[in-house]
């Protein structure tokens, strides 16, 4: 009797349902870099909990076609536990000095920018969870690239008007337009004008 119960027992919970950590509904969100590759971030997104089992799991720069690998970012931890409707941020050391944004990992300066163009790379987490191509990846230090949540066609992306780095914390920022030397060329000839008033 007894071996009886343990054998139902033992088949209830293989057939019970279990929560499951994972990582593979993580979407690639935003992308970005400035012109010299000095500061970047890519962004995850997950509409789940449970996703933070993401130790070991890689971040790869790649030719599209062929298919060849130029970088390769591992997570060296899993991620802060709490997962639904938030993002991880894989960024570069220096956004928390210059935007006040801690990532939840660290990025190396010019991962994304490994070689010249981006007509044919693209971002490929996880083995293909999510791919992102990089054509129309803006470097004017303002701009980024989004990849559609939820869908995994690599070629479904569109640009950001401006990039809005979030960790998993929820601190974020908004990259403001860098002034240009037009407008700042103005400023010093009002500033100018009004001295001599």
């Amino acid at each position: 009797m007894k071996t009886r119960t343990l054998a139902l027992l033992a088949s209830a919970a293989l057939l019970a349902p279990s929560a499951q950590a994972a990582f593979h509904i993580f979407d690639i969100q935003e992308i970005f870099s400035n012109a010299d590759g000095s500061v970047q971030f890519i962004e995850l997104f997950s509409t789940s909990g449970g996703q933070n089992v993401v130790s070991g799991q890689t971040i790869r720069l790649e030719v599209a076609s062929p298919v060849s690998t130029l970088g390769t970012f591992t997570f060296p931890t899993n991620g802060p536990s709490n997962t639904a409707n938030k993002t991880y941020l894989i960024g570069t050391s220096n956004l928390t000095a210059l935007y006040g944004v801690t990532p939840d990992f660290i990025l190396p300066a010019n991962f994304l920018t490994v070689g010249t163009g981006f007509s044919n790379k693209r971002l490929n987490f996880a083995g293909g969870t999510d791919v992102v191509n990089l054509l129309n990846l803006p470097l004017d230090g303002v701009g980024s690239l989004n990849g559609l949540i939820g869908n995994d066609t690599s070629t479904n992306t569109s640009v950001n008007a401006q990039a809005t780095p979030t960790n998993n914390a929820g601190a974020t920022f908004t990259i403001p337009e860098p002034v240009t030397a037009s407008l700042l060329g103005f400023g010093v000839l009002a500033l100018l004008r009004r001295r001599r008033a």
